[in-house]
């Protein structure tokens, strides 16, 4: 399976983050750096450019792909396990997305895929990672992750809207590409890193 290393994911062989996306990727699967294809800054929306540099990543893949991005678990945040330990994967099962955008603005190929795929069972978190288990010591949890511009400064509407919706993480990495996966009619195991 191709993983795709959101553009904070620290590949240094030694991180967890690569170990994570390595054992994703399988023997024969391949990790390819949303930050190597130009995507450095996940706080904007995706330029034309951007967006075409993601689809020929994606270009050719089959029905699976891996995507492990940051994230944020804010106070509050509601967990499908009860854990003594911080909760640090979030295996994504659905997102909900406060950016109020899309990456795919401008005319649309219909060669590619519809203007507006389908996000219904988009995401597999049994492929992305054992919930309830561990990874590298790291305590795995299932959950909705809400999609924010920037999930280092939270606005007070995002505040108030997570904790009274009480989902397991933040991220403004994991909206974008997964929209364009969905686009091209593929299938995501998503991992958030808190």
């Amino acid at each position: 399976m191709k993983v795709l290393a959101g553009p904070r994911i620290d590949l240094d062989p030694a991180a967890a983050a690569a170990r994570l996306c390595r054992r994703m990727a399988g023997d024969d699967g391949e990790v390819v750096s949303l930050a190597a294809l130009g995507l450095k800054n996940p706080y904007r929306l995706l330029s034309a450019a951007e967006v075409e540099a993601l689809r020929a990543a994606l270009r050719g893949e089959a029905g699976l792909v891996g995507y492990v991005c940051r994230g944020v678990a804010p106070e509050g945040a509601r967990l499908e396990i009860a854990a003594k330990a911080p909760v640090r994967l979030v295996a994504v099962t659905d997102h909900v997305n406060l950016t109020w955008r899309s990456p795919l603005t401008g005319p649309n190929d219909d060669r590619v895929g519809p203007r507006f795929p389908s996000m219904n069972d988009v995401y597999v978190p049994a492929t992305a990672v054992t919930p309830g288990g561990e990874e590298d010591g790291m305590i795995v949890a299932c959950g909705v992750v809400a999609g924010v511009p920037d999930d280092r400064a939270l606005s007070e509407y995002e505040t108030e809207t997570f904790a009274r919706f009480g989902w397991a993480a933040v991220s403004s990495e994991l909206v974008a590409p997964v929209i364009i996966a969905a686009h091209m009619g593929l299938r995501v195991a998503a991992v958030v890193m808190v």
